[in-house]
């Protein structure tokens, strides 16, 4: 196996134990070798989405649909009522005008 096919086959976790210390020998005497192991690890273990498959995103637009219903409906329920005024105003009598010249 050349150096290449054993780096990769590390990077793969397909080595005997006795292969992966050769190999990690080989990348600690080699600074270009550690440094491209490094980016290729990176390049291998960077996270991403994946998405949910078709009949997932069916089931949780449905979902999604049913819980923004379900908030529409329950919302007035929820928030209370207004209060009734404590000391309601009574009724203001009427006013007799008794000075005529008020304009």
């Amino acid at each position: 196996m050349n150096d290449d096919g054993l780096l990769y086959d590390y990077l793969d976790e397909l080595l005997e134990p006795e292969q992966a210390r050769e190999a990690e020998a080989m990348v600690a005497r080699d600074p270009a070798r550690f440094a491209e192991i490094a980016r290729r690890r990176a390049i291998l273990y960077r996270p991403y989405a994946v998405a949910p498959p078709p009949r997932a995103r069916r089931a949780l637009r449905l979902a999604r649909y049913a819980a923004v219903f379900l908030l529409g409906a329950l919302t007035p329920l929820l928030l209370p009522l207004s209060p009734k005024p404590l000391n309601p105003k009574p009724e203001a009598a009427k006013l007799e005008v008794t000075n005529r010249r008020l304009r």
